[in-house]
């Protein structure tokens, strides 16, 4: 049907807008995004569990720090800084919040790398980048 739209990995194309997808996105056939700049995913982002598919594919979403969020009892996020500068927020046992300093970059063109102090390595594959909302993917040593 002509305006519907279509599902492709995980993300939904419109087909009569073939602009949604910006110029510096490099995808595949399949609409995996293959290479990103780290402008694209700077910013600070605020993980929206209530959003997470309820499979265990390790999908994470997140949504701008603005954004309208329902009740909870503590959000993690990151806020992704220029010069590969990071914080990143963590929840403490009793509902507050704990905001570390971290080092961030991509590899492999869709890898987000985030290096928390003592040297934690968390690394996870971006699967959707927007304006109002960011997908990632926690890659595990296997992958």
């Amino acid at each position: 049907m002509i305006g519907t739209p279509i599902h492709a990995a995980s993300y939904i194309f419109n087909i009569l807008d073939p602009s949604y997808l910006h110029d510096r996105w490099k995808t595949s056939n399949k609409g995996i995004i293959m290479s990103l700049s780290p402008q694209d995913i700077m910013g600070s982002w605020v993980h929206s569990h209530e959003e997470d598919p309820k499979d265990a594919s390790l999908r994470e979403v997140y949504r701008p720090s603005d954004w309208n969020f329902g009740p909870s009892r503590g959000r993690r996020g990151y806020d992704l800084q220029e010069g590969n500068l990071a914080s990143v927020q963590g929840i403490r046992p009793a509902d507050g919040l704990i905001e570390t300093e971290a080092r961030w970059w991509l590899e492999s063109g869709n890898v987000l790398v985030i290096l928390e102090p003592g040297g934690a390595i968390r690394r996870m594959r971006v699967e959707e980048v927007g304006p109002d909302r960011l997908v990632l993917r926690e890659l595990l040593d296997s992958n």
